[in-house]
């Protein structure tokens, strides 16, 4: 397996590491706070080189980025992986995701093409009467439900998809040191009701924020655009983390 590939495409999706040991240990430990699997229900194997085969036969792979809500203080990824599934594969998580991304990665070019899903598009979801905001079809039935429902929004041939939660973000910010941002605006806010609590608290200006202060970032939302100012400040931040996680002391 080219070690160029690993790091390049997890990478390119904001919240893996460069460092492809430590990708692995998020990805296949029992505790992990990152989920691979296909929009069938079928979890990747861990024979990397299988899956390596299976991508280079294809030339090119599409798939779908999603952050999903803390539950309850214990994680969205590893509460997830507790509940049951129904006869279709679906998981009734009540977790939200808070961040939608289509990313298709060219291997042979190192092209990575990324379209941000804003979270409060209408849409259809199946089993659902009404049109609702995209980012329920997680709560409703999982990654599953989820991809079929960008599948079936944007018409696109979507097998795969990576699920992270908070602490991912958190934890592979501090594992390459940190990313170097310019915070554009005053950002506060606080809810002391969440589950953790949330306090976004940053000022403006080009510093490095951390794991806790990056997560904080991106999920602020109070701009002026609204949801699509939180797509531009989210796509600036991936521009930026992949800048730092490719520097050489992170490969």
């Amino acid at each position: 397996m080219k070690k160029k590939f690993w790091i390049t495409f997890f990478v390119s999706i904001v919240v893996f590491s460069a460092l492809f040991s430590f990708v692995g240990l998020y990805i296949f430990d029992d505790d992990s706070v990152i989920s691979i699997g296909k929009g069938d229900n079928e979890y990747l194997d861990k024979d990397e080189k299988e899956k390596v085969e299976e991508i280079e036969d294809k030339g090119q792979i599409l798939f779908l980025l999603m952050g999903v809500d803390d539950l309850e203080g214990q994680g969205g990824i590893r509460a997830l992986k507790k509940m049951e599934e129904d006869e279709h594969g679906y998981k009734k998580t009540g977790m939200r995701t808070d961040t939608m991304i289509l990313c298709k990665y060219n291997y042979e070019t190192a092209e990575i093409t990324m379209l941000s899903i804003p979270r409060d598009s209408r849409v259809n979801i199946r089993g659902i009467r009404s049109m609702e905001k995209i980012n329920h079809a997680h709560s409703y039935g999982g990654p599953i439900l989820a991809v079929q429902t960008v599948k079936d929004f944007l018409g696109v041939d979507l097998e795969y998809y990576v699920t992270v939660d908070y602490y991912a973000v958190k934890e592979i910010v501090d594992a390459i040191g940190g990313v170097e941002l310019d915070v554009p605006q005053r950002m506060y806010y606080s809810d002391p009701t969440d589950k953790p609590p949330l306090l976004i608290d940053l000022y403006p200006g080009l510093q490095t924020l951390d794991g806790d202060k990056a997560l904080q970032y991106l999920r602020f939302r109070s701009y002026p655009e609204g949801d699509i100012g939180r797509v531009k400040a989210q796509q600036y931040f991936m521009k930026e983390f992949i800048k730092q996680a490719l520097q050489p002391k992170n490969i």
